[in-house]
């Protein structure tokens, strides 16, 4: 059980964190419409809850907390940043040293993301922040590269693209965990993952889940892979190579076929 995290935001799950090693608590704070539909406490309510959790397992375990519905809200729109800030001032005074910032249904884009990042790097400096997209319009990559630009290092992601929100109308799965790595790698980070094993997973899913999932590279392959020219185009380049060696050259006709 360690470092299994558990995402129930109640006492008696806090009360059993020393069996289960490393654990994080969650609750949705940063909106009103959200917290009431997910938890059925007001932001206020569930903040209190969060401060006695954090007071019990002090020195005993280490406590992320989740802000879904960060950057905004099907229920309420746009969550300003210093909603975001605010509620991160407050944590850090309750002893809160890591924070996942969620756009729980895909609402935000790349450069919102940039500039929420930036803004709470510059405040908390020493704050272990992570960042949880969902890919609904298909900005989920697209946010992952504002928020490393940020000097974001730590992101959710889910195998497949799989998942959603049952209280969020409209959300899709997270941003797909093959494809960050994919998207990382290609840009020449070393994400220590075994890429070519997670898509060897990945390609079991549909079988597993009984439906295809939204991941492309487990599809496309990586950005390295290559495939066999047609023969037309290994003649094509053969006829180009002896009109070269001849000092002659290749004109392709009306019907795409070279002639010298």
């Amino acid at each position: 059980m360690k470092d299994k995290p558990t995402h129930q935001p109640s006492e008696p799950t806090a009360d059993a964190m020393p069996l289960c090693g490393r654990q994080g608590a969650r609750t949705r704070l940063a909106d009103r419409g959200a917290n009431l539909a997910n938890l059925r406490m007001t932001p206020t309510q569930s903040l209190a809850q969060f401060a006695d959790i954090v007071a019990m397992t002090a020195g005993r375990a280490h406590v992320n907390m989740s802000l879904s519905t960060a950057f905004g809200c099907p229920f309420e729109g746009e969550v300003p940043d210093a909603v975001v800030l605010d509620l991160l001032e407050r944590f850090e005074q309750i002893g809160v040293r890591r924070v996942t910032l969620c756009d729980t249904t895909g609402m935000v884009n790349p450069a919102q993301v940039k500039r929420l990042c930036h803004e709470v790097k510059t405040a908390w400096p020493e704050l272990t922040l992570t960042l949880h997209f969902h890919d609904t319009r298909s900005m989920g990559l697209a946010n992952a590269r504002a928020a490393l630009e940020a000097g974001v290092d730590c992101f959710d992601a889910s195998l497949g693209g799989l998942g959603d929100c049952p209280f969020a109308p409209g959300a899709s799965g997270n941003v797909c965990t093959e494809d960050l790595v994919h998207m990382f790698e290609a840009m020449g980070y070393d994400t220590g993952v075994d890429l070519d094993s997670m898509l060897t997973l990945s390609r079991r899913l549909p079988e597993i889940v009984g439906h295809e999932v939204p991941g492309q590279v487990a599809k496309a392959g990586p950005w390295t892979r290559r495939y066999p020219a047609p023969e037309s185009v290994g003649e094509q380049a053969a006829a180009y190579r002896l009109a070269g060696s001849c000092g002659g050259t290749v004109e392709s006709n009306a019907t795409g076929q070279g002639s010298a």
